[in-house]
């Protein structure tokens, strides 16, 4: 989940404007600190759910960044 993180700074190196996404950082790691705390379950495809929601909001961001 951390991997599109880690690999930003390589865009930062081609000349890209691309710290926009780090603001989704926070989200990220509130749902890796949920996934480590609840039991395995049914709960688990909120968890799910809201990771797709992380990958959208990552994906415009990082949309957005390159459009500046």
């Amino acid at each position: 989940m951390l991997a599109p993180y880690a690999l930003l700074p390589l865009l930062a190196e081609l000349g890209w404007p691309c710290t926009l996404p780090l603001l989704s950082l926070p989200l990220a790691i509130k749902l890796i600190r949920r996934f480590h705390r609840e039991a395995p379950g049914p709960v688990f495809n909120n968890i799910l759910a809201a990771t797709a929601g992380l990958q959208l909001v990552f994906a415009l961001l990082l949309t957005l960044s390159f459009t500046i």
